[in-house]
């Protein structure tokens, strides 16, 4: 009674202080409820400045790309404008080109003209011969020339000597002849020369005209870029005023952010010194409640150690019952297998007086198989059935060599059944395993063996295994109470 009482003392104490633990527990979860809403809260605010400042760079990082875009367009500003008073100057100095240009234009036009008028003057005098003065003047020197030599072939020919001053007028004239011969032939050069010439000047003329259209497409070309680039001038100047009043009005948006950081600055301090001070609260709560775990935790292992020496006192006692279970089965298993002996030996006794020729006979064979059988236990179940049975037939073999007709096989079937103990017995006549069939064969013997074992050990260990392992000792148990409640599973 007093270990009862102390038990029940500790689990009185050990629920009370659960009941303090489930309370500071509740009080934990409110104020660990209270922190997650700041937490959110806080988090939310460090979210929304972290929005705030992240817009405030990116509002800095514009306005530095549009003070940077703003000086960089100044800057081609200027160069736009050293370019067109560039290009001002060039198109002055293109026009005055252009000038000096189709003045000497006008004078090759002149001068081709002239030589124009020449060529067709020599290309007339070529294509009539009447006004052709080398020609004639070589026709006449072919006529003079043709002269000569006839007066020369009729001084030859009739053997007349010639005077010397006859014969150096000869020379002279042929002199005469080769020399308008070679006058001839260097007048035809200078026409062909003066014919290459206006060829040349008609070349050059060409030339000139594509340089002036060249010069006016380059001109047309400068006047247009100029144009583009006063327009593009003007616009740049446009998005430079576009871009300082933008750079104004994010500096103005900018302030109005610097502001609103300030206020939410000193809302997120005010929060975090509500956080710091719940979370020191928290912890003198946690230590309370560290302090009750650790009473809670003394008090537990006071109670295992006194739960674990009931439990080995139960064991003890289950251990003892199922001993004297053991002891009492065994010995109802050795009274019925002492009676069964009995039973069979009676029956075997008044089947020998029944036939007297055969009674030496089959006490040979009895005395013949009696050690074998008495080294084979009775069969409870502990073994196969195949092996048990194995072992019977052996020994029932040990008789075939005597040759006994009475040892048949329904006498070594009943030798086997006389073998069988506990929950094996009685052996009935019929196999209800196999159509009801009588079991007067030591096969058929087998056949109901098998599914007795099958019946009696399997299906009933599994279920006495499933029931012990459901049957858990609770803390209102004590070891009778747990003893009683199992030993039928036993």
């Amino acid at each position: 009674m007093g270990v009862e009482q102390a038990y029940l003392d500790l689990l009185n104490s050990n629920f009370a202080l659960r009941k303090e633990l489930i309370l500071e527990e509740t009080n934990n979860i409110s104020n660990k409820e209270k922190i997650r809403k700041l937490t959110k809260e806080i988090e939310a605010c460090e979210r929304y400045i972290f929005y705030l400042e992240k817009n405030l760079v990116s509002r800095e990082d514009e306005i530095d790309q549009l003070k940077a875009e703003c000086q960089s367009t100044l800057v081609e500003l200027g160069k736009y404008r050293d370019h067109l008073e560039l290009k001002e100057e060039a198109l002055v100095a293109q026009d005055e080109r252009i000038i000096q240009l189709e003045d000497t234009v006008d004078k090759l036009k002149k001068r081709i003209q002239e030589l124009s008028l020449c060529k067709g003057k020599i290309e007339m005098d070529e294509d009539n011969e009447l006004f052709n003065p080398i020609l004639r003047i070589l026709d006449r020197r072919r006529a003079v020339a043709d002269c000569v030599s006839e007066i020369r072939l009729f001084f030859d020919r009739n053997r007349i000597p010639i005077p010397q001053d006859i014969d150096d007028v000869f020379n002279a004239t042929t002199q005469s002849l080769d020399e308008i011969i070679r006058q001839a032939a260097l007048m035809q050069e200078i026409g062909v020369d003066q014919l290459n010439q206006i060829e040349g000047l008609q070349t050059l003329l060409g030339e000139s005209l594509d340089r002036t259209n060249a010069l006016n497409q380059d001109l047309i070309r400068v006047r247009d870029d100029f144009t583009y680039e006063t327009n593009a001038r003007r616009h740049w100047e446009t998005v430079a005023q576009q871009n300082q009043a933008r750079i104004a009005g994010i500096q103005i948006a900018n302030l109005g952010i610097r502001f609103l950081n300030r206020r939410k600055d000193a809302q997120l301090a005010n929060q975090q010194n509500q956080l710091v001070n719940q979370q020191n609260q928290i912890a003198n709560q946690q230590n309370q409640i560290a302090e009750h775990r650790r009473n809670a935790h003394r008090l537990m292992l006071r109670y295992n150690a006194d739960t674990e020496r009931w439990r080995r006192r139960h064991a003890g006692c289950i251990r003892q019952a199922q001993n004297w279970q053991r002891q009492y089965r065994i010995s109802q298993t050795q009274v019925q297998a002492q009676a069964q002996n009995i039973l069979n030996l009676q029956q075997q006794i008044l089947a020998l007086q029944n036939n007297p020729p055969n009674m030496a006979t089959i006490q040979d064979v009895m005395h013949t198989i009696s050690p074998g059988l008495a080294q084979l236990p009775f069969y409870d179940g502990q073994e196969p059935p195949d092996s048990y049975y194995q072992k019977l037939r052996a020994v029932n073999e040990m008789a075939s060599p005597l040759a006994v007709a009475v040892f048949n096989a329904a006498m070594r079937c009943s030798v086997m059944k006389n073998k069988m103990s506990g929950r094996f017995i009685p052996v009935p006549a019929n196999n209800p395993y196999n159509a009801n069939a009588a079991i007067n064969t030591e096969p058929e013997f087998l056949n109901w063996l098998q599914g007795k074992y099958r019946d009696v050990m399997v299906g009933t260990n599994q279920g006495a295994i499933i029931a012990l392992m459901n049957e858990s000792f609770s803390p209102i148990d004590t070891p009778d109470t747990y003893a009683k409640r199992i030993r039928s599973l036993a």
